[in-house]
């Protein structure tokens, strides 16, 4: 029997973004590494209402609709847009939710599809 010994402080190896309950969404380091954004510092945000897909799109600080990213000491990517998620009625109150992005070469963005 191979058995392993669980590490609680271990963090996903895969790419992830977080709707959290603050209204805020997260990016996860390994999703800011193998999408090539670590050096992001402003994103725009953008949704489509038929599909439920959610886009974050890097861009320059003089876009008047950038919102900037902040980094959490862990490294996380955090962009603080609870006016985006109430304008589009995405759901964050009721608990933080986790998801897979990919990434949309022709347009440059994360997209992530909500369910």
């Amino acid at each position: 029997m191979a058995l392993e010994k669980f590490d609680k402080r271990q963090r996903p190896s895969r790419p992830s973004i977080g709707i959290r309950r603050n209204g805020s969404i997260s990016i996860s380091t390994h999703a800011l590494t193998e999408f090539d954004l670590t050096e992001m510092r402003f994103v725009t945000l953008h949704y489509d209402r038929k599909e439920s897909i959610m886009a974050i799109k890097p861009a320059a600080d003089n876009d008047p609709a950038v919102f900037k990213v902040v980094r959490e000491k862990d490294r996380t990517a955090v962009i603080f847009c609870q006016s985006f998620l109430n304008h589009y009625g995405i759901p964050y109150k009721e608990g933080s939710k986790t998801f897979k992005p990919t990434w949309d070469e022709k347009g440059k963005m994360i997209l992530v599809k909500i369910s």
